[in-house]
């Protein structure tokens, strides 16, 4: 057992009819957490403000695992059929906000795998870079 401050929790809604002869949508399989463990941020206090990482676990709470290191959480929402996570995020690093780009990932929940999309920050810095001339 350790400490934790828990920011968020999110248990994705899937798709829910009206109708009694349609039933739940079943591919809601997981919670989505934002997690801090230290006080990174040196105040005495374990709080939103310390960093935070985003966790999966089963719908029963059990088998929390990882999905993100060192990376500062932007939005995040399953897709997919909620078999993976898409993740909007900054690198959690010295640069000053405004120096540091918003970057873009999915995190498969099946591999436990996370892929930087990487073409679309590319193309995100070739507008922008358009956008300042």
């Amino acid at each position: 057992d350790k400490k934790a401050s828990i920011s968020e929790i999110i248990i994705n809604g899937g798709r829910y009819y009206y109708d009694e002869k349609r039933a739940m949508d079943t591919t809601v399989k997981n919670i989505a957490y934002r997690i801090g463990f230290d006080d990174t941020n040196k105040d005495g206090k374990l709080d939103y403000i310390d960093d935070q990482d985003l966790y999966i676990s089963d719908l029963s709470g059990q088998n929390l695992t990882r999905v993100t290191a060192q990376k500062d959480i932007a939005d995040f929402r399953f897709i997919n059929s909620n078999s993976q996570i898409f993740i909007r995020y900054k690198d959690r690093n010295e640069l000053r906000d405004e120096y540091n780009p918003l970057k873009f990932g999915i995190y498969d929940i099946a591999t436990t795998t996370f892929k930087e999309l990487k073409e679309i920050e590319e193309k995100l810095m070739e507008i922008e870079t358009k956008l300042i001339k």
